[in-house]
């Protein structure tokens, strides 16, 4: 069956009264003082979630009644027939172009089929562009020994969250929208917000539906919470590792700062996870409780469960036979932490394969002096030899090097340093030194390869 179009009344539609007279979806629910809105201030459907192409047979789904006009959409993760060929297509061809990798649950997490399905639709699937994919966040789980991370190495001050079921037997996550006094754009803001993603992403793998994320403004501080980078890494990881994820994401208790944020976000923010953006205008409970049932739905929102933050997080670590307190060291490799936290040392002192001065295009075009540290796990490029933080880092497991002088780049002895997600330039004072580097970076990428295996 192909995918329902936004005016058949049987998908999302259940009556004619939900459409007006310009052919638009009515966006009030329940009465006057309730409003449920797109956060771009466009009209929206409960039905966002483009599963796949026209030309695929679509998974069957279930539907949760929001009103008497409208239902929400929960669309399974079963495979059609149609996507069994590509992704058998997806195996035969990554198995012959990326031998030194593996699709096993160590490799690419649990989910199996499911997970490759989810890669699949996210690219459209295309089988070339999604075993790059899958390549990078091969390389990613393993330089966030995201099979290893686990509740006791968050801090709990940081982006505090529960996990309770919804109504169609998948989960949905809660979250307080504020970083408490780990401050946001922190390393431990980023290792709360994946081990998120990653725990959502077992759970999923367990009842083959996409989960509901709810965010709770009520604490949330634009002075202290919002981070535009960090917002734009949490974009970049729902888009480029765990695609699929989320079916439904709702802010709720909003302020009029919601607004503001939106409007600082929305740039950098991909459609893909924009669309699933909806803001609660008023009582949120009348929605909620449509998607949670009464006891799995948190008592702050008129349901009987007592569930907290704290008690979700005792609750994982009785689990894993560890003391309440329990608070460790995450288990990221050493370019994590210099990427975030930097070190005492000064770039010209570290022990690397290769280290000196270069210039860099940025995202505008401008080429700016910065000066390189090659170490065996990534490139750094700092703001010169006496800094301790680098600008950046270039994790150096699933990426491709070659020179580029000219060719649009406009500028002599270039390099491309090319991920999947963005290609990096880097110009040298002589095709010699180039070449060098062309060389050590290329060595350095295909022993980290091979190491991630």
């Amino acid at each position: 069956m192909a995918p329902a179009s936004d005016t058949e009344p049987d998908a999302e539609v259940n009556s004619a009264d939900a459409v007006d007279n310009d052919g638009k979806t009515e966006t009030t629910l329940m009465d006057d003082n309730f409003c449920i809105r797109s956060m771009d201030n466009e009209e929206f459907l409960l039905h966002r979630f483009d599963l796949a192409p026209q030309d695929l047979n679509q998974p069957d789904t279930s539907f949760i009644s929001v009103d008497n006009k409208r239902r929400f959409h929960f669309p399974n993760l079963g495979i059609t027939d149609a996507e069994s060929h590509r992704l058998a297509a997806l195996k035969t061809y990554f198995s012959a172009n990326h031998p030194e990798y593996s699709l096993d649950a160590v490799s690419i997490g649990s989910g199996g089929d499911f997970k490759l399905v989810r890669f699949l639709r996210a690219h459209h699937h295309d089988v070339e562009s999604t075993a790059m994919a899958l390549v990078e966040h091969i390389v990613f789980r393993s330089e966030w020994h995201l099979n290893e991370l686990n509740v006791n190495h968050v801090n709990p001050k940081s982006l505090p969250y529960y996990l309770v079921k919804t109504r169609a037997g998948g989960v949905a996550i809660v979250m307080y929208a504020t970083f408490g006094d780990a401050g946001a754009g922190t390393l431990d803001s980023l290792v709360a917000l994946i081990h998120l993603l990653e725990r959502t992403d077992r759970a999923i793998a367990e009842t083959s539906q996409p989960a509901i994320f709810i965010s709770d403004m009520m604490r949330f501080d634009i002075k202290k919470d919002l981070q535009v980078k960090f917002e734009k890494t949490s974009a970049d990881l729902m888009t480029n590792h765990f695609p699929g994820l989320f079916s439904l994401a709702l802010a709720v208790n909003t302020s009029p700062t919601a607004a503001l944020m939106w409007a600082l976000l929305r740039p950098i923010v991909p459609q893909s996870i924009g669309k699933l953006l909806v803001v609660i205008d008023g009582d949120p409970n009348p929605v909620i409780s449509q998607l949670i049932p009464s006891d799995e739905l948190p008592t702050e929102y008129g349901g009987s469960n007592p569930i907290t933050p704290e008690s979700d997080r005792r609750s994982q670590l009785a689990a894993l036979g560890l003391p309440a307190d329990s608070l460790d060291r995450p288990p990221m490799e050493r370019f994590i932490m210099i990427n975030y936290y930097g070190t005492d040392t000064t770039a010209e002192s570290y022990s690397a394969v290769r280290k000196g001065f270069a210039h860099r295009r940025g995202n505008l075009g401008v080429w700016r002096r910065v000066y390189l540290v090659l170490m065996d796990d990534a490139l750094y490029y700092f703001s010169g030899p006496d800094s301790t933080i680098p600008i950046n880092g270039i994790g150096m497991g699933a990426i491709e090097v070659f020179p580029c002088g000219g060719h649009g780049v406009m500028r002599r002895n270039a390099l491309t340093a090319a991920t999947l997600r963005k290609d990096y330039y880097f110009a040298f004072s002589s095709i010699k030194d180039r070449d060098g580097w062309v060389d050590d970076m290329r060595a350095v990428a295909k022993q980290r390869a091979w190491g991630t295996q």
